[in-house]
């Protein structure tokens, strides 16, 4: 009424991928891929709207439990545009995004792109397919340097009854170099 904007949400009863994963572990293939394709097209959608999530991670998808089917959400999609225009990249000094899902570009403290959004789903992915994302040991600062100096696991080297035909896609998603990958979330989904 005042000309402000809002977004209101619907009233969501489940729990994030984070809590379902910690629960029940990996999740098969297609399974993964009907949680993470709407996720996907939610960020295409985004990054066609000029805004990047830029702090994607599993507490950040929401799955929504409602007669017996499971919806993903992607939440936390205002807190970019606030970090965008404040500038914000660290707080204390730490790169803002979780040291498990942040793109080498983040680490370095460059504004994050449609790519670092990539980058994130594709660690979110290894995650969910393989029960591990692609740094897992260490601390903070060693897995958020990790991601800078490279060397992720092959998915299937995490969990040997992944094939290794989604090791290329997977890869391919958190290639340390941007412009190397998938330019669209859903480019890098739909080709596993």
């Amino acid at each position: 009424p005042d000309g402000r904007a809002y977004y209101a949400s619907p009233r969501l009863s489940g729990m994030s991928l984070e809590r379902f994963l910690a629960r029940h572990g990996r999740i098969d293939v297609p399974r993964a891929l009907a949680l993470l394709q709407p996720v996907a097209s939610a960020l295409d959608a985004l990054h066609d709207a000029g805004i990047v999530h830029g702090c994607l991670h599993t507490e950040s998808i929401f799955l929504h439990y409602q007669g017996g089917h499971v919806t993903p959400y992607l939440l936390d999609t205002g807190l970019s545009e606030l970090i965008a225009e404040s500038g914000v990249r660290t707080v204390a000094g730490v790169p803002l995004g979780r040291p498990f899902y942040i793109s080498p570009e983040q680490v370095k403290e460059l504004d994050p792109t449609p790519r670092s959004d990539v980058y994130s789903l594709g660690a979110i992915t290894m995650e969910v397919v393989a029960g591990e994302p692609p740094f897992a040991t260490g601390s903070a600062l060693v897995i958020r340097m990790a991601h800078v100096d490279g060397g992720q696991r092959a998915p299937s080297s995490v969990c040997s009854e992944l094939p290794e035909a989604l090791d290329a896609p997977i890869l391919a998603m958190l290639e340390r170099n941007p412009e190397a990958r998938p330019a669209r979330a859903s480019e890098g989904l739909s080709s596993l």
